[in-house]
């Protein structure tokens, strides 16, 4: 009976749907920012190793180092945006974490 006032005036709802699949309700849109931040950085990174590629003979003759400049531009913007994905998945843990410890 205390339990049932206590979860009333908390606001927590007693269901039988286990957490984890609440949380994957929760949050869609940064969750789906967060996977489309991975997506574009693998994106960048794979595009600037390719034109690296394609691009490879100039930079060893020496007439050009723009391949490589590029390049490394790439590897940076992928590792911000799958560094900003991760980001928003540890601020929703963190936010998990919390409600999950105040309801204890």
């Amino acid at each position: 009976m205390e339990q049932e006032n206590l979860n009333e005036i908390m606001e927590i709802e007693d269901s039988h749907i286990p957490a984890e699949e609440k949380l994957e309700k929760k949050y869609l849109a940064l969750r789906f920012i967060a996977g489309v931040f991975k997506v574009m950085g693998w994106i960048m990174g794979i595009a600037g190793f390719i034109y690296f590629l394609c691009k490879l003979e100039p930079v060893f003759e020496g007439d050009s180092f723009t391949p490589l400049i590029i390049f490394i531009i790439g590897l940076i913007f992928m590792l911000w945006m799958l560094a900003a994905s991760e980001i928003i998945k540890v601020f929703i843990d963190i936010e998990y974490n919390t409600r999950k410890s105040s309801k204890k």
